[in-house]
């Protein structure tokens, strides 16, 4: 398991272009529930919570908020900007942390990763997701179950909702 910040860095690098923090987490969600339905085990560490915008990582939504709906710039940990001569050595050594679980990674980006934040919610929203069956308005705090999240994407994977 790793922390939501590390798993956020490899998704911006990945990339190689800036996502709004909204993005990220949506993106680092999504590969946290593939990785539960293909590997029966957690990608990051961290509760999931059901927030209004959707399921969030809350030190992920933290560390990333000063961005607001702007563009992130640089990786989290190290402030290697993603467009500086340094993030291919990143890259690969956020991918050697991650081992098998970056190719998951690498397929959620390559399906999701070019999708506009709005699309993301919509996604998460979706009537029967994990999100959508623990939200509370105006309520934070309301952890969504791992084995909530591991059916969705399971069924996902198997071609249902």
């Amino acid at each position: 398991m790793h922390s939501p910040l590390l798993v956020a860095d490899y998704v911006l690098a990945s990339r190689r272009a800036p996502l709004t923090p909204l993005q990220v987490n949506k993106l680092v969600y999504i590969a946290h529930g593939f990785t539960l339905a293909m590997h029966d085990a957690k990608l990051v560490h961290e509760s999931v919570e059901a927030w209004r915008y959707g399921p969030v990582f809350p030190t992920l939504y933290y560390a990333l908020r000063r961005f607001g709906g702007d563009n992130i710039p640089h990786l989290a940990y190290c402030n290697t900007s993603l467009s500086g001569t340094g993030i291919g050595q990143r890259l690969s050594f956020l991918e050697g942390i991650l081992d098998s679980q970056a190719k998951i990674v690498d397929m959620v980006m390559d399906t999701y990763g070019k999708l506009s934040g709005n699309s993301l919610i919509t996604i998460t929203h979706e009537e029967g997701t994990p999100w959508r069956k623990y939200y509370r308005r105006n309520r934070r705090g309301i952890k969504i179950p791992t084995e909530e999240i591991r059916t969705h994407y399971q069924e996902i994977i198997n071609g249902g909702p």
